[in-house]
């Protein structure tokens, strides 16, 4: 993967060595400062191995194909980094923010701890494909199991129709 950096302004750049701002745990975390310590540019977005380069720019940071090693031990996607921290002659500091590309603001960890019941999952057809397979496997061979002590475990009939809907989209017939 050929990169001409040479245009770019160094103020839109993020190298090894550098101080980032990022939130831990897939962006859920209170924000942390920590040095870089190695970069891979990716050919795709929020891909993890890719190419190791000493520089990135602003707009792959962005694009979301930029993977971080950092000096806390942790990696993570460039969506989790919020910016380079600049400092200047004064001892005073900011984050230099990357503008990322169709996401969302940060979600706070309260937020989701309080909303764990609704969350979505995203999966790819072929994956939900594969997940009702498996669960119509088990549904025929073991078929479904009552919930005995009434505490919302196990997969009632109910439950594994519900699940077979979501996933596909009508409940099939079996």
């Amino acid at each position: 993967m050929a990169r001409n950096l040479d245009s770019i302004p160094d103020s839109e750049k993020i190298r090894v060595g550098d101080t980032v701002q990022y939130r831990p745990a897939w962006g859920t975390d209170p924000s942390k400062r920590v040095k870089v310590v190695s970069l891979e540019v990716t050919e795709e977005s929020r891909e993890k191995y890719g190419s190791k380069v000493s520089v990135v720019t602003y707009s792959e940071v962005a694009d979301n194909r930029v993977c971080f090693d950092l000096d806390d031990g942790h990696w993570c996607y460039a969506s989790q980094v919020d910016g380079r921290v600049d400092y200047d002659g004064t001892g005073e500091n900011h984050v230099a923010k990357v503008q990322h590309r169709h996401m969302r603001e940060p979600v706070q960890s309260a937020d989701i701890k309080k909303d764990l019941g609704d969350f979505l999952v995203r999966l790819k057809k072929t994956d939900a494909e594969h997940i009702v397979a498996a669960l119509s496997e088990w549904h025929e061979q073991i078929g479904p199991i009552e919930d005995l002590d009434n505490n919302k475990t196990g997969l009632t009939e109910e439950r594994y129709q519900d699940i077979v809907q979501k996933l596909v989209g009508d409940t099939p017939a079996f």
